[in-house]
């Protein structure tokens, strides 16, 4: 019997590229599969389209929120009534190649993989542009796939990936509401704790839409500062976990936290008191950075904190470079 595949999608503002979306899915090449849409009270018209397809594809199920929740709770939403052995994630601005999902199944199903993944490549109307490439260069088992991550190697991204049903039916994850950023990060590190090993693939499984509006160009709010700092205790658990990731774990946490700083945002929310609400001191403590961060990157941190505009940081960013 032929797998099946659950894809989730949260549905919110995406009235203009939503068809396009469901067009890719409808027509993958591997064709047994569940498209789960949640309705997260979307304000345009993104669900009347949406019911039209459904309406011609049995395949597509819409669910409801009563209130908006953000993308991590519709996600959840999706994975809990989700009926497949197999389950990726699409935004519903985003596509996915028509052989996309094809590919992620026959590679997990030749290695009896937990989570098989593949490359994205953005783009913009019709026009391809850059593919963004991941690897896992130390191993598939999870110390190995923590370091890819805490080295930039790898990805957290969710949409890229496909799952065996088991290690989000099984588990309990951590959901914040209305979380904007660090979502995908904190849902994936939590995963991972339960996982075999993991593949990945060269191919280019997932089409990211680029747009102004995109949440990695938007100003942070306070729900995506405690989402970023609730991601932090995990990768300092992390550290924990596994010694020999502890300094590599150290420098990362450090050097989101400063950034944090240096961007102003100590200005807009009250910072320090969140950063101490998490435990997360240490990791902006001067004496504690010159210990372990090296010395280009402790000097760039301290000066962006200290001198916030703009064309200081630059001037900045090329001394230290």
């Amino acid at each position: 019997m032929i797998p099946k595949v659950s894809i989730c999608i949260p549905i919110y503002n995406v009235e203009k590229y939503i068809g396009e979306c469901l067009e890719s899915l409808i027509n993958q090449s591997y064709s047994n599969l569940e498209i789960i849409l949640i309705n997260d009270c979307t304000p345009d018209r993104s669900i009347k389209i949406a019911a039209k397809y459904a309406n011609q594809d049995s395949r597509i199920r819409i669910l409801e929120h009563d209130r908006n929740k953000g993308p991590m709770c519709a996600r959840q939403t999706g994975y809990t009534a989700a009926t497949g052995d197999y389950i990726t994630f699409c935004d519903g601005d985003d596509k996915i190649p028509i052989n996309g999902i094809e590919l992620l199944m026959k590679t997990a199903m030749s290695t009896g993989a937990d989570i098989v993944s593949g490359n994205m490549q953005r783009f913009v109307d019709n026009k391809f542009l850059t593919i963004s490439s991941c690897e896992l260069p130390y191993g598939s088992e999870p110390e190995s796939v923590y370091k890819a991550l805490l080295t930039k190697e790898y990805t957290h991204v969710l949409c890229s990936k496909l799952f065996k049903m088991k290690l989000l039916k099984n588990y309990e994850y951590t959901i914040l509401d209305k979380a904007t950023n660090g979502e995908d990060a904190i849902i994936f590190y939590e995963i991972l704790q339960y996982v075999n090993n993991v593949i990945h693939i060269p191919d280019v499984v997932y089409l990211y839409r680029f747009t102004p509006m995109s949440s990695t160009n938007r100003r942070l709010r306070q729900g995506g500062i405690k989402s970023i700092l609730y991601l932090q205790t995990l990768r300092r658990n992390i550290g924990e976990k596994y010694p020999a990731l502890y300094e590599i774990a150290w420098v990362f946490i450090s050097t989101v936290l400063n950034n944090l700083y240096g961007n102003g945002y100590d200005k807009e929310f009250d910072l320090n008191r969140m950063v101490k609400e998490y435990n997360l001191n240490e990791y902006i403590d001067y004496r504690k950075m010159s210990r372990h961060l090296p010395a280009r990157l402790f000097v760039k941190l301290i000066l962006s904190r200290m001198f916030k505009p703009n064309y200081i940081k630059y001037l900045i960013h090329f001394w230290v470079k």
